[in-house]
């Protein structure tokens, strides 16, 4: 209903992307939706900690982190 309300349509695509990937085994098959969520959130929150300077100023090293970080997630979602 939230995504219906406010167009967010980028994110649609999102959910599309992810149940594709479900469909093809590429990710282990869930609910979409949810599993967009914590890709969204997981990303967004590792941004917002970085620009809040959580992680100090070296950016490089960020990039790891969020690197890391990212696909230990995406391994998670392995089949």
């Amino acid at each position: 209903d939230e995504l219906a309300r406010h167009n967010w349509s980028t994110f649609q695509l999102a959910v599309e992307q992810v149940s594709e990937c479900m469909e093809s085994g590429v990710f282990k098959k869930d609910d979409p939706m949810e599993t967009s969520i914590m890709l969204w959130a997981e990303a967004h929150g590792l941004i917002t900690l970085f620009k809040m300077h959580r992680f100090g100023p070296d950016a490089e090293l960020f990039k790891i982190i969020y690197r890391r970080s990212i696909e230990r997630l995406f391994n998670g979602l392995k089949p």
